[in-house]
């Protein structure tokens, strides 16, 4: 009996991963054409004002008997860190949404794990080796991650002909995305080990990008928009945000690490699902084997990093 509640635990953990990648490749596509209309930090402050009210509240029922560390408890740099990666991470994704397809905007950021893994092992953990199948995935995850950019420089991806400026702004900050939410993982990591529970992380994670959005946008232009907008970045904020977090972190919770990455790399397949019901983002061919190679090598260093650990930790037994 035993055996079958973790499999059925496993395939709805599964479940709820996948359905993560749904909602958040559906709020991708209706965000990248709400932007071509609303003011771009005017829409980022109202949406991550939502968030942040809405962890709020999270946390003042939360409270139990526990001594627990709240933000100010924590180390300051840990705070100021997450502030800094979560406001790197999400203000390049929505100016990436802005100017390029959202399926781009996911694979170029998902590869820059591979990446950044790469670099650091190479130029700054030189005492560590990397096997012949980790730098196989990251060299082919590195070559489909140039055919992407090339074709969205030269016109042929799903918008089609875009301004070079824009191309270069779109993907730009679509790596700022991935490089954040890498240094985020570690940092929110630092905060968990420091006792910091994740709902209160998620309640002082967004102060930094509100106050730009403020900042930027201005008193008016925020006025404005949230009296056109308020009812459709609430619901942005709740079903693109909030809810999507909490399915992931229940997914997480059922299934095995190396099953979490795998089905968050499927994350560009879901995101160019989710735009073929776009008006304004064509179907490509080229942008969809782009992804799905890219799909394929990050699969295969996923794969062979958890042998390798496997492998390891045997020999250590």
């Amino acid at each position: 009996m035993g055996i079958v509640d973790n499999q059925n635990g496993s395939f709805f953990g599964i479940g709820y991963i996948l359905m993560f990648n749904l909602l958040s490749g559906i709020q991708a596509v209706y965000l990248s054409g709400l932007l071509q209309k609303a003011n771009l930090f005017a829409t980022i402050t109202i949406t991550f004002f939502f968030v942040s009210v809405f962890f709020m509240g999270v946390s003042f029922f939360y409270k139990d008997k526990k001594n627990i560390p709240t933000a100010p408890a924590a180390k300051f740099y840990n705070v100021l860190a997450i502030n800094l990666t979560t406001a790197g991470s999400w203000l390049g994704f929505f100016v990436a949404l802005k100017y390029i397809e959202p399926a781009v905007v996911s694979a170029l950021a998902n590869a820059i794990g591979p990446m950044l893994t790469l670099f650091i092992t190479v130029k700054i953990a030189k005492s560590d080796k990397l096997s012949r199948a980790e730098i196989f995935s990251a060299i082919g995850v590195f070559i489909c991650m140039l055919l992407i950019i090339r074709s969205t420089m030269n016109g042929t991806s799903a918008l089609g002909n875009i301004s070079r400026n824009h191309a270069v702004i779109g993907i730009g900050m679509a790596f700022l995305c991935g490089l954040s939410m890498v240094l985020n993982t570690i940092f929110s990591k630092r905060l968990n080990n420091q006792g910091v529970k994740p709902h209160s992380i998620m309640t002082f994670r967004f102060v930094l990008i509100v106050l730009m959005g403020v900042y930027i946008a201005g008193y008016d232009e925020i006025m404005v928009t949230l009296h056109q907008y308020w009812l459709t970045l609430l619901i942005v904020a709740l079903f693109g945000n909030v809810l999507p977090l909490y399915i992931l972190q229940v997914g997480i919770s059922k299934v095995p690490p190396l099953v979490v990455s795998f089905a968050l790399v499927l994350a560009p397949l879901f995101y160019f699902l989710s735009q073929q019901f776009s008006k304004r983002i064509l179907f490509s061919f080229e942008t969809f084997i782009y992804i799905l190679c890219s799909l394929i090598f990050l699969s295969y260093g996923v794969y062979m990093k958890s042998k390798v650990k496997i492998v390891n930790k045997e020999k250590k037994e």
